[in-house]
This record gives structure tokens, C-alpha cells and sequence, in this order.
């Protein structure tokens, strides 16, 4: 039997500024063998698989009486994106048959020159019907730790963008060792989407799984526990609970998304993260810029669904008399404008409605942002009525609590199947019209979980992502160019080239406080919220609300940010539930985030010295900068991490953070800090304080529920 390689290749990858020495991976098969290995030197992954779930069974790639390896040579067989450093491209073909009522199911996996990954796909093809309900694009039962697994952490990423994943101890996988019970129930832990990592952040070596497309289905990577050694793991193209089901007809094909694993060695974890957002980006965008919204304030978080005209009124002089010169511009109209969910009629508390309260705010000088749900609709609208073969038809109802603040907005609603050819052009043209007759700046675009769910769909040919994308972009191309769009409660993935930004966490306040309780107009019941110590004790459960929850959500989200959307963090507070230090937490956070600046309270009822905070030019300056902090000790164990470090062409800037109760001493070393040399000028930018390093050390106390942000400059 012949055996087939491509050749270990030895390269230079520059990140953060660093020469790095990397490997190309080495891809090992026989001729008419299903199975396959890749390796990068000393590191293997051995006896690779392929699965397909026909008729809810599933079928292995060795099932397959006939098997078939090929190599492809040359640019013109390069199925990712092209990087600059980019060599020679090999694409190794598995091609399978024999096994009905499949015609072939194909692999390729592609090998790049000057790159540590390879990108694995799959192409299934029908020879009579039958119904599809996934594809483990890659499964291997021992994937080796990086030395002792107490030294190793697993990340792991949820399928809804504003939801955090978890960041783990792989023995935690362990059911034996770890046995939570939440409402009595053992709890389930939840395989990651989208990305994972596999690292150990003291010896920097980091295996990286991500899709690098979105279009079926979300991309799955399910790991399980093997032993002190190694860990196992399947990379699964399927819906989120596996209940929906493709059809195909005879001779039909489905393209599986794209997938790239790599091994990272010598290099900091968070920059390899990093790294796999930028590669994710690159593929997923399709080289559609983003544009960012100037600094704003938004209605929901005080005002919720009672939003009225005079309030937004208040809000936007307030707005134009108090913040305006230090560069904040955009009044963001939220939901509740309308009568009734899934309707745009516009309510009784708009007597002049949205048009003339558009124009008011642009000739203040304002910018006017608002609010929409494309996908949903109201149930007892006439011309939905006429139409139910437009409404999505889910397999099950979620059960929504009545002090869920995320999904309490989708009772009574009911949500449009994009995958009826009736559903995109009639949104396209209703949104036109809404943006030609209120002409905003910016858009939120919100609720899309409904459209996602399982469910009979008109075209049982079609995924949920499948028509979630087709409408999305249908409207997109139907509105101008440079119109900025936000997209909040949706997936990572899914059209995602269409939006600037994507909201990265959930709403961390119960809103709406303010108008429902006029005698605490500055209220947004927001919390601090409480650390949880070490990452064990976060593995099940969201954890509390407020900032800390917040604080997590970003920790975990830096690798999107300008590389898949600009990151969208829901708005900060400086409301008096906040002391002093906790506001400056929060604002501190949005400004290192580089993304959406906007503020949440009803400003005109909260001290001027609060104000102050948000009007903070050096805080605002930082934000546009665009540039995300990372949080350099994320994969070290902690359930939040203390030190960020955003760098600059000029400075590096660091927040280093007291979350706890107690207030604490604490020393920095050059080491922890991620520094190479001492020579720097520092500054405490809150305070101005000049501060210094002592024999490399930094030394300061901390109150409980505060941060330093310290200016390093050469």
C-alpha cells in the first residue's frame, strides 16, 4: 500500500510582534484505507474518522465498502482564504462509495505551506432520499495533553453570541470526578461552538479547532474524558439538539462548513487565540469592512419597553447640552416604539411619531439609531393571518420565565421561516422603506434565536442557518452601504459579513426601571455581582448577574473583535447602585474593549460627577482606538481575569482589577505583566498618579471592587 505525506515544513509566523518558529502539519493516509493521521513532529493525532447520520443512525467512514485517496496540487484547489505568507497548497481527497442511499461522501483536508493548520471539509451526495442530520467532520478518541492535566485548560464557546462560554480543567469532563447537580439534575455540560482550544499556558502550546464557515449548520467540537492523558474529541456539523433534519433527494449535495485544527507552539495562548479570530474572520467576513458607531446612549437599559417620545426627548437635550463636546453624538431608540411585537406601527407614546422624532435628533446635531426584529412577527396581524406559511412552525416552545430579561420580549410572538421564498423579499422591502422614511445611522437588529429554532420548515431542503442567512442578506443588499447594523440575541455565526457588530453578552441589568418607578428615575437595578474564585466553581450555570458575569463574557470574547464583528458589549452604567470604583470597573472595561461606547442611564438624573465618568476624555480616547485589550491571565484559572493588557503604537496600558470583597496588596512582575524590560514612565489614568516600578515589581493596595489603569509609556 502506498503512503501519502506532505512533507514537514518548518516557518516563521510573526504575531504580537514575535518571531515564532512554527510547523506545518503533515497529513499520513493509505490508498484505500478511511483513516487517516496528522502530525506536527513530536505531536500526532492518529487514526482519524469521518461519520455521516443517515436515517438517525450513524454510518463511520469504514462502513464504506469503497475508499480512495487523492492529491490535488496548485492554487486552484485551495478551498480556505489566502494568507501573504501562504506557500504551495496540497488538498488530499478521501472519496467514499458503495454505501447506499449514499451516492459519495467526501473529505478534504488542505494542507498549506507556511501555515501550523489544515482546513478539513466534506461534501455528502445522495443516490436516493433519505434524511441528513449531521456529519463529524473529525473524530479521534486520544488527543494527547500538553503534560499534567491540572496544567491544561479546555475553551470552550456557546452557540449564541451573547452568551460566554466556559473555560475548564479537562478532568472536569470527568462525570466521576466532577458530578454538579443543578434543580436536581445532574448538570450537562454543553460542547463548544464555533472555536476551541486546548492549551497549557506555562509550557505555550495550544491546539486550536474553529469553523472558518457558517452556512448549514453550527459547527459542534464535543470533547470527552480518556484519562490523565489524553482527552477525546469529535468536530460535528449539526443542529444545536439534533432534531432537525435535512432532506435529500436523489443526487442532491450538501457542502459541510469548513473547519480548521492546528497546533501552536512557543507562543502565549491568548495570542493564539487571537490568532484563530483573525483566520475566522478572514474567512467568514468575505473582506466586508466594519464601521463603528460613535459614542451614544441607548433607552433600553433605563426605560425598556415604556419608552416614550418625551423621554427620549429629555434624553437626547440632556445628551446635546452635557456630553455632546466631549464626542458623544448617537441616540439609540430601543425596543417598545412599536404597538405590538413583530409590528411597526408606531405607539400612542410617539404622538409625532419616529419620523419627526428622527428629525429632531439629527437637527440637534445627533445621530438617530433604532431598533428592530426582522424575524419576528405578530400572530394576530392581519397580514400575517394571511400568510401561515410564513411562520416557522418549532418542533418545541422554550418555557420563558417571567423574570428572563433575555427572553420575556419573545412571548406572543411568533417568528418568520426564511426558507419560504415568500419571507426574504417582503422583509427586504419592508426594512427599505423603514430606513428610506427614518434614515438612521445605525441599526440594532435583535431576535434572532426565534428564527433558528428547530422546526418544519416550508423547504425541508433547508437548515435554519441556511434561511436565516438567504434573508439576512437579502435585506442587507437592500439597504445603503453605510448604514451600521448591530446584530444582538443571534448566533456567532450567520451572515455574518452582512453586520458591523454583534452584541457579546447578554443584558447585564433588569431593565426598564426608570420610567416604571418615578421615584428612582436613575435606577437601572444594576448589580456588581460576585466572583467565583477558581474556574471549577464557574463550569456549570451562568453564574451571577451583573458586572462580573459581564467581565467573564468579555474575558472570553476578545478573539472577535474586529476579526469576525466589532465587539458589542451592551452599554456601561455610572449609576449610584455603583459605587465610585464599581462605575469605574465598568466604564474602565468598555473603554479597553475598543467597541460600542454607549451608556445605559437616564442621565439627567444622575449627579454630575457621575456624568463626569462617562464623559472621561481619556477613557474615550482609549475606546477609539479600536483596539481590544486581552486579558493575559484568562487560561491561568481564575473565574475572572485581572490583568489586561491593551497595546499600543505609543503606550501599553494595562487594568488590573480587584474583583473581591476585601481589599487586597498586590505585586506585579515584569513577568506577570508580559513585560521584557522596565523602562517605562507609568500613570494611574483615573487619578493621574505617578507610579513606578521597584526592581521590577509593582506594588500598590487595592479596594475591594476596583481596578488601577495604569499608562506605561517609553
Amino acid at each position: 500500500m502506498k503512503l501519502r505525506s506532505l512533507k514537514l515544513i518548518s516557518l516563521f509566523v510573526i504575531l504580537g510582534g514575535s518571531c515564532l518558529s512554527q510547523v506545518t502539519p503533515t497529513i499520513v493516509h493509505t490508498a484505500d484505507q478511511a483513516t487517516y493521521a496528522l502530525g506536527w513532529k513530536e505531536y500526532k493525532l492518529e487514526n482519524l474518522g469521518l461519520e455521516v447520520l443517515v436515517d438517525g443512525k450513524w454510518v463511520k467512514a469504514t462502513d464504506f465498502p469503497i475508499a480512495s485517496w487523492s492529491m490535488k496540487t496548485g492554487e486552484v484547489n485551495r478551498i480556505s482564504r489566502m494568507d501573504p505568507s501562504d506557500g504551495a497548497v496540497g488538498l488530499h481527497e478521501l472519496t467514499l462509495s458503495g454505501r447506499s442511499p449514499l451516492k459519495t461522501l467526501i473529505l478534504q483536508v488542505e494542507v498549506v505551506e507556511n501555515r501550523p493548520y489544515v482546513v478539513v471539509a466534506a461534501k455528502v451526495t445522495a443516490a436516493s432520499e433519505f434524511q441528513l442530520g449531521g456529519v463529524r467532520l473529525l473524530t479521534c478518541d486520544k488527543v494527547a495533553i500538553f503534560g499534567k492535566s491540572d496544567a491544561n485548560t479546555l475553551f470552550l464557546e456557546a452557540v449564541e453570541a451573547p452568551h460566554d462560554g466556559r473555560i475548564i480543567r479537562p478532568w472536569m469532563l470527568d462525570p466521576t470526578r466532577y458530578n454538579v447537580e443543578t434543580n436536581g439534575k445532574q448538570a450537562k455540560l454543553d460542547p463548544s461552538f464555533w472555536v476551541t482550544l486546548l492549551t497549557n499556558d506555562s509550557a505555550n502550546q495550544t491546539l486550536v479547532g474553529a469553523a472558518i464557515e457558517g452556512e448549514l449548520w453550527p459547527t459542534s467540537f464535543k470533547w470527552n474524558w480518556q484519562d490523565e492523558t489524553c482527552v477525546g474529541l469529535k468536530i460535528i456539523s449539526s443542529s444545536v439538539t439534533g432534531r432537525e433534519k435535512v432532506f435529500m433527494r436523489k443526487d442532491a449535495s450538501v457542502n459541510v462548513d469548513k473547519v480548521m485544527l492546528g497546533l501552536w507552539s512557543n507562543i502565549r495562548p491568548t495570542q493564539v487565540l487571537a490568532e484563530a479570530g483573525r483566520i475566522m474572520g478572514k474567512n467568514v467576513r468575505r473582506d466586508k469592512p466594519m464601521k463603528q458607531p460613535l459614542p451614544g446612549w441607548s433607552s433600553w437599559h433605563s426605560a425598556a419597553r415604556d419608552v416614550s417620545e418625551k423621554g427620549i426627548m429629555e434624553s437626547a437635550k440632556f445628551v446635546r447640552a452635557n456630553m455632546y463636546d466631549s464626542g458623544w453624538k448617537m441616540i439609540q431608540l430601543d425596543g417598545g416604539w412599536w404597538t405590538t411585537q413583530g409590528s411597526y406601527t408606531v405607539n400612542n407614546d410617539f404622538p409625532h411619531g419616529i419620523r419627526w422624532l428622527a428629525d429632531e435628533i439629527r437637527g440637534m446635531g445627533l445621530e438617530f439609531g433604532l431598533h428592530v426584529s426582522p424575524f419576528r412577527a405578530n400572530p394576530n396581524d392581519p397580514f400575517i393571518k394571511a400568510h401561515p406559511a410564513w411562520v416557522l412552525k418549532p418542533y418545541a416552545r422554550k418555557r420563558v420565565r417571567k423574570d428572563d430579561d433575555e427572553m420575556i420580549t419573545t412571548i406572543g410572538g411568533v417568528y418568520l421561516d426564511g426558507s419560504n421564498p415568500e419571507v426574504a423579499p417582503f422583509l427586504a422591502g419592508q426594512f427599505r422603506t423603514m430606513v428610506e422614511a427614518y434614515k438612521p445611522v445605525f441599526m440594532k437588529w435583535d431576535h434572532h434565536y426565534g428564527t433558528l429554532e428547530e422546526g418544519a420548515r416550508f423547504d425541508p431542503t433547508m437548515t435554519g442557518l441556511q434561511a436565516h442567512n438567504k434573508v439576512v442578506r437579502m435585506i442587507r443588499a437592500a439597504l445603503p452601504e453605510d448604514l451600521i447594523i448591530t446584530r444582538s440575541m443571534g448566533w456567532l455565526y450567520g451572515a455574518i459579513e452582512c453586520y458591523d457588530a454583534i452584541r457579546i453578552g447578554n443584558d447585564i441589568n433588569h431593565p426598564g426601571l426608570g420610567e416604571r418607578h418615578p421615584d428612582k428615575p436613575n435606577s437601572t437595578n444594576m448589580t456588581y455581582g460576585k466572583t467565583l474564585g477558581p474556574i471549577e466553581n464557574v463550569y456549570f450555570g451562568k453564574g451571577d448577574k451583573g458586572l462580573i458575569r459581564f467581565a467573564r463574557s468579555v474575558a472570553q470574547n476578545y478573539y472577535i473583535h474586529r476579526n469576525i464583528a466589532i465587539n458589542d458589549p451592551d452599554a456601561f452604567f455610572v449609576t449610584e447602585q455603583y459605587t465610585e470604583d464599581e462605575a469605574k470597573c465598568h466604564i474602565t472595561l468598555q473603554a479597553i474593549m475598543g467597541g460600542i461606547y454607549f451608556v445605559g442611564d437616564l442621565l439627567q438624573h444622575v449627579p454630575a460627577e457621575r456624568v463626569a465618568l462617562a464623559t472621561n476624555k481619556d477613557l474615550m480616547a482609549i475606546n477609539q482606538e479600536l483596539t481590544h485589550a486581552v486579558p493575559i491571565d484568562i487560561f491561568k484559572g481564575p473565574d475572572i481575569p485581572r490583568i489586561w493588557k491593551l497595546e499600543l503604537k505609543d503606550r501599553v496600558i494595562y487594568a488590573l482589577y480587584n474583583w473581591l470583597d476585601a481589599p487586597v496588596k498586590s505585586t506585579y512582575t515584569l513577568a506577570d505583566l508580559e513585560l521584557a524590560s522596565a523602562d517605562y514612565k507609568l500613570k494611574e489614568i483615573w487619578s493621574g498618579e505617578q507610579m513606578k516600578l521597584t526592581d521590577g515589581r509593582l506594588t500598590f493596595d487595592e479596594k475591594p471592587h476596583s481596578v488601577r489603569f495604569i499608562e506605561f509609556r517609553k
